[in-house]
């Protein structure tokens, strides 16, 4: 049975709206911004409990655009 959840891992359009939104409804916190080159991304990670939520952004043509 699943008991905690560590990470999870998102794409969005707006990486910082789709943050924003977890701030606002989930009293999350916004606890870095930074770009995965491999993936062709920026990432916003969120804190929420004690999960994290990585939000990427596509920041050009690769995996996380497709």
């Amino acid at each position: 049975m699943l008991t905690r959840i560590d990470r999870i891992q998102m794409t969005a359009l707006d990486a910082s709206a789709a943050a924003d939104r977890f701030v606002r409804l989930l009293d999350a916190e916004i606890v870095r911004r930074d770009r995965i080159a491999p993936l062709r991304a920026s990432r916003v990670v969120v804190h929420l409990g004690d999960a994290e939520v990585e939000i990427l952004e596509p920041d050009g043509s690769g995996p996380v655009a497709d």
